[in-house]
């Protein structure tokens, strides 16, 4: 291969580069993705992704804990949920939690509608400091299509 042809090869290397720095803010900012995945340099800009999943049993608002289920249906919601969370932080908002869904209503059969509220940490630009805001709700329907 020629100097030259090398030369501009790595000038088209380096512009992509230089290029993906202000695109990886963008994609990030855009579809909640996790700053610290896909190389790039947006993951200076935020702390790391802190998420929690809700899972509330409406129209009464009770929280639904996993605490006092049988062990083995139990550690079923819980690892669901990690799932959902591990996948959420990475790919950010293209995912949903239908599964975790779909577990609650196995795990509490007296539960018709459920909300599942997905939150975040994030800096407020105007106070310089962290707080939780709620980035999305999902609503189920025992025996319904996904969320909404």
């Amino acid at each position: 291969m020629k100097l030259a042809t090398k030369e501009r090869l790595v000038l088209a290397l380096l512009a992509l580069v230089a290029a993906w720095i202000p695109g990886h803010a963008l994609v990030v900012a855009r579809f909640d993705l996790n700053p610290w995945k896909w190389f790039g340099w947006a993951m200076y800009t935020v702390p790391p992704p802190v998420i929690r999943c809700y899972p509330v049993a409406m129209p009464e608002q009770r929280m639904l804990e996993p605490d006092g289920l049988p062990p083995a249906t139990r550690e079923r919601v819980l690892a669901t949920t990690r799932a959902f969370l591990q996948a959420r932080a990475d790919v950010g908002a293209w995912i949903e939690p239908d599964e975790c869904a779909e577990a609650f209503f196995e795990a509490f059969p007296g539960v018709d509608v459920l909300a599942i509220q997905v939150q975040r940490l994030e800096v407020r630009r105007e106070s310089a400091t962290l707080e939780r805001i709620a980035v999305d709700q999902y609503d189920y329907r025992r025996g319904g299509t996904g969320g909404d």
